[in-house]
């Protein structure tokens, strides 16, 4: 009995450790280069400038394409795929 609570302690401290490891990581979020080599303070800063400009111009023609998706789409029947009808009301059945 006392040998499994000596095992079953050093487990629990184990995972514990392991555990405050990983929350730590996690926490951190640290950005690495990937293709190593040295970085200047300005060179990260226009990097991350240009990655900003990038996510505002997909995010602004990500709205335009959906406005003109919405604007040309127009409703098909499940059945046959033509327009103007939907499956309830289609005569090729």
């Amino acid at each position: 009995m006392m040998h499994s609570s000596v095992l079953l302690q050093a487990e629990v401290q184990a995972l514990q450790t392991a555990n405050k490891a990983a929350n730590r990581r996690h926490q951190r979020r640290r950005k690495r280069l990937q293709h190593g080599g040295i970085l200047t303070v300005q060179e990260g800063l226009d990097l991350i400038q240009r990655i900003e400009v990038d996510k505002q111009i997909q995010h602004e023609t990500g709205k335009n394409d959906q406005i003109r998706e919405n604007e040309t789409k127009q409703r098909r029947c499940g059945n046959c795929g033509e327009t103007g009808h939907n499956s309830r009301t289609c005569k090729k059945n």
